[in-house]
């Protein structure tokens, strides 16, 4: 591990604030840019947060040093179990947190993936070739641009929303594209776009209302 930084110490009303600017972290293969910030260090709960970015890496590698549950504790059993697994750019990230004991890290921001993968709904459909930008928001992902394989549909334009909720993870998607080819999943004719729409109550990956544009 190398990197650098400049840090300011900024006075605050009752303590110092240190800020660090110009953060710069190689971890392995991953280059990490930024600058955090620390406060309330004379204070019995100090805390924390690193704005962080880094270039497209191996989902797997940018979880080594950013791990899935700082995102919600559902998180890891979720991307296990629905093999998930792309290519991942950091656009803006911050973590916080603070030295109190116990304390879970959180983490927002956004994230662009391509070459993504997953299988979707208890039938676990394929989704493959998959690209969009996860914004990453307090107990959800919000995914929009949304492009690839679905099962038997070539989307574009499409979004979800993941919740995560006490019951488990919670998915609404609303999917725009065509057929392949020969595919005879839908009823609108191969070729014709489409959009449908999917919620959790058709978590098997079904297709719960469908509207033809010609």
């Amino acid at each position: 591990m190398s990197g650098h930084s400049h840090i300011r110490a900024v006075p605050g009303v009752a303590v110092d604030d240190v800020v660090l600017s110009d953060l710069s972290a190689n971890l392995e293969q991953l280059h990490l840019t930024g600058q955090a910030s620390l406060s309330g260090l004379l204070t019995t709960q100090p805390a924390f947060a690193v704005t962080i970015a880094a270039p497209p890496v191996l989902m797997s590698q940018l979880l080594k040093t950013v791990p899935a549950e700082w995102i919600h504790p559902q998180l890891p059993v979720v991307m296990k179990d629905r093999e998930i697994d792309g290519i991942v750019e950091m656009v803006s990230a911050t973590v916080t947190g603070s030295s109190v004991e116990g304390t879970q890290l959180s983490l927002t921001g956004e994230f662009r993936v391509k070459q993504g993968q997953a299988l979707i709904g208890q039938s676990r459909v394929p989704a493959k070739d998959l690209s969009a930008v996860v914004s990453v928001e307090a107990g959800r992902l919000k995914i929009s641009n949304l492009s690839g394989l679905y099962g038997t549909i070539h989307m574009s334009e499409s979004k979800a929303l993941v919740s995560f909720l006490e019951t488990g993870p919670w998915i609404e998607m609303e999917v725009v594209g065509t057929l392949t080819a020969g595919s005879t999943a839908m009823t609108s004719p191969a070729g014709l776009e489409s959009r449908w729409y999917v919620d959790s109550t058709a978590a098997a990956g079904e297709l719960a209302m469908c509207s033809t544009r010609g």
